[in-house]
């Protein structure tokens, strides 16, 4: 019964030290793991002292608002697990510093078992799946533990309350075990481990990795109306992958001054926004376009408007025809632009600072082309940039 405290504290430290390596956070692995570190010297320690009951349930509906507010600031669903693996480390450390029951116990185990489900959504590391690995070991050993645990505590507390008031020699409750427990609760985690891995081995094989592979991505996306799309935002904390999509989200055609087709034998790479913030947290976007440097261009069928009238006709340029699946407000291009002609009339902003252009007034962009410059040389870029010079990216809170 004595090993059970002590190990069960180890299993939370390492979910905790876990957790921290899924975010690649050096904040929650250093304040997180010194507080948990400390919960046991002050709280199991010579003097003993614990957090009253009164303060930690103020401390969980501080932490609980406080989780809310981020949920409902950032309702991303890659910033959703964050946000819970954050809240379920300090509820964690608010639980260590209280005085602990069974039920307290078992909910400190059941909130280790959370960061480490939310740290297998966000890590495929090695080092991960090594503390995972670990985590499981000790975890059924400790959930064992556990069981004898609680029981003994139970028939402490009901012996305690049927027994007299004036009963003041009553000896207390001791365990009644056979020969070599320890042993046989080693052999029987390890027997435990072994029908476990068993079975999960028989899963594997019975139903393989094939049979129904992306029938949960369909269900999501339809419940979730997910399709491609253009952001000009990216975080970098999210813990998610870049992948490629198949899904079509334009047409390219290219073609040279002479007005031939180009097959291109490398990935087209266009531009749609310029990343220049940098948010606290990961997070990049584009420039909040300051009013004097946007320009209003009101463009059409049939003719091209110039991005800068002072800017000489490109004697290498290419022409660009796009042609979007669905209708949207961002222009793509290649570096830099020329000028431009839509379908419809239309009025555009053009950044000259980022060489970036958008919709402002009119319908949504379906088809333009576009004349872009392929190496500008640096006198006409600085002529089509309207003498803009590059800015220090900012950062925000």
């Amino acid at each position: 019964m004595r090993t059970f405290p002590p190990l069960a504290f180890v299993l939370v430290v390492l979910s905790i030290v876990a957790v921290s390596i899924a975010q690649e956070s050096v904040t929650i692995l250093l304040v997180g793991g010194t507080l948990a570190a400390l919960s046991w010297y002050i709280t199991e320690g010579p003097r003993g002292r614990t957090l009253p009951r009164w303060v930690s349930n103020v401390l969980m509906i501080a932490l609980s608002l406080n989780a809310f507010a981020e949920v409902m600031k950032f309702p991303e669903p890659e910033k959703l697990i964050a946000t819970m693996a954050r809240f379920g480390v300090w509820l964690v450390l608010i639980k260590l510093y209280e005085r602990k029951t069974a039920r307290d116990h078992a909910h400190l185990l059941m909130l280790s078992l959370l960061l480490m489900l939310t740290g297998c959504m966000q890590s495929t590391t090695l080092v991960y799946g090594v503390l995972l690995l670990v985590y499981v070991v000790l975890g059924l050993y400790v959930l064992l533990l556990f069981q004898f645990f609680a029981h003994f505590e139970r028939m402490r507390s009901e012996r305690a309350a049927a027994q007299p008031a004036d009963a003041t020699l009553v000896p207390s409750v001791k365990p009644i075990v056979g020969r070599h427990p320890g042993l046989h609760i080693r052999m029987f985690a390890v027997l435990i481990a072994i029908i476990g891995m068993g079975i999960s081995l028989f899963v594997f094989t019975l139903f393989p990795r094939n049979i129904g592979q992306g029938m949960l991505r369909e269900i999501d996306s339809k419940m979730l109306q997910r399709r491609a799309g253009y952001n000009d935002e990216i975080d970098l904390m999210n813990g998610q992958r870049i992948t490629d999509s198949k899904e079509l989200a334009m047409t390219v055609e290219i073609r040279d001054p002479s007005g031939r087709a180009i097959a291109l034998d490398h990935p087209l790479y266009l531009r749609g926004a310029v990343l220049e913030v940098y948010r606290r947290g990961g997070s990049w976007r584009a420039w909040p376009r300051p009013s004097a440097r946007i320009r209003l261009l009101d463009t059409g069928p049939k003719r091209l408007t110039m991005f800068n009238p002072d800017a000489p006709p490109p004697s290498d340029g290419l022409t660009m025809y796009v042609e979007y699946a669905r209708p949207v407000d961002t222009i793509f291009s290649l570096y830099a632009p020329y000028a431009i002609s839509t379908e419809d009339p239309m009025t555009i902003s053009y950044v000259p600072d980022t060489l970036t252009a958008q919709r402002e007034i009119g319908p949504k962009l379906e088809r333009y082309t576009l004349v872009s410059f392929v190496n500008p040389r640096n006198q006409l870029l600085n002529t089509i940039m309207e003498g803009a010079i590059m800015r220090i990216p900012q950062v925000w809170n």
